[in-house]
């Protein structure tokens, strides 16, 4: 029997329950022989088909021993054996993404906001993750994708369902980044919310919040993080009193982080060893157990030791930090101007700098030496 039949067979039978029966390193075949002799489940033939039907709707089906399945979710004790994925798998392991949640009406203030802060985490080099509801999640897939960005989204039914109305954005989230689901093909079962939470949150280094009120079902973004150990960061309502920020309010009271600018999104997921220093924006997530504070408890921070590490002066790192060491204060526009470089190279850069502590941002994207 094939290993992908396996599996699947397994994750349809047994659902959140299929980890009492078999190790994430033990052989889906066998067990699903013994079980499928028991008379439990649909018959392989019948998973089987459901495979074949995905592939032909060109969706790529990553079981949780595949070399592609992403390592931040094959720690998590609920993790899914099979994901069904269109676009660039790779997304998954070789970016750090930052999971953004919104509202369905955001303000005018909120639609600013998602505009320059994606544009920025995109030419950090971050991809972006997001459901693709209509309002705040609109706003962000098309800020990121018009800006070249990756973007990422885990949804909640089936990819061929009727999830997200915005089928022509979905599509374009597919050429241009991934799509993801536990859904096969033609799954009849109702949109689970909060699971989608939970895997967008652990696919992610960190969750920032553009817009929340107080009874938002977004909020549950936050609780999910809590429990895996990702910061939580909120854009500050730019109206202490307006009811439409009062979940933002309520998160900044309880300790989350306030965020101004990307450069907030790089030191906080530095701090919490999310990145590593020493490693670029576009490099590994980490993928974090419960014995290193990725699990159900949550996590402690964790605070690498700095270290200044050395850097190849014709690199772009090199040269920007020469540029900065020379000229002292420079905006970010003066620094791509005096080294030449393109904004995405001089912020990907200056990303690498910031988290191995060798330069810092100020107000108004100006950067200094540290």
């Amino acid at each position: 029997m094939e290993k992908a039949v396996g599996w699947l067979w397994l994750q349809q039978t047994f659902g959140g329950e299929i980890w009492e029966h078999i190790g994430k390193d033990g052989d889906p075949a066998e067990v699903c022989e013994r079980e499928c002799d028991n008379g439990k489940g649909l018959s392989p033939d019948e998973v089987r088909a459901m495979i074949c039907r995905a592939e032909k709707m060109g969706q790529q089906v990553v079981c949780i021993d595949d070399e592609d399945y992403p390592e931040s979710l094959r720690t998590l004790d609920d993790a899914p054996a099979v994901l069904f994925c269109m676009g660039d798998v790779s997304i998954m392991n070789s970016m750090t993404a930052v999971h953004m949640v919104g509202t369905r009406q955001p303000t005018r203030y909120t639609a600013s906001l998602i505009s320059v802060l994606c544009r920025e985490l995109v030419l950090r080099g971050f991809a972006i993750s997001c459901g693709l509801a209509e309002g705040a999640d609109a706003l962000t897939a098309e800020a990121v994708l018009d800006n070249g960005g990756k973007l990422m989204t885990v949804v909640p039914a089936a990819l061929n369902g009727s999830y997200p109305k915005d089928r022509e954005l979905a599509e374009r989230v597919a050429k241009n980044g991934l799509l993801v689901s536990v859904r096969p093909p033609e799954s009849k079962a109702r949109p689970d919310f909060r699971r989608r939470n939970r895997l967008a949150v652990a696919l992610s280094g960190a969750v920032i919040f553009t817009q929340a009120a107080a009874d938002s079902k977004g909020l549950d973004n936050a609780k999910q993080a809590e429990k895996l150990g990702r910061p939580v960061l909120a854009v500050p309502p730019h109206l202490l009193y307006a009811k439409e920020y009062f979940g933002q309010r309520d998160l900044l009271r309880n300790g989350c982080i306030p965020l101004f600018d990307g450069g907030d999104a790089v030191r906080v997921m530095a701090d919490n060893g999310v990145i590593a220093d020493g490693s670029h924006a576009l490099g590994n997530v980490k993928g974090r157990s419960a014995a290193d504070g990725a699990g159900d408890k949550g996590a402690a921070k964790r605070s690498p030791a700095k270290k200044t590490p050395a850097i190849d002066a014709d690199s772009s790192e090199g040269r920007i930090f020469a540029e900065l060491n020379n000229s002292g204060e420079l905006h970010v526009d003066e620094l791509a101007a005096k080294c030449g470089m393109g904004m995405a190279e001089v912020m990907a850069a200056l990303t690498s700098l910031e988290i191995d502590g060798m330069v810092k941002s100020l107000p108004g994207r100006r950067y200094v030496v540290s």
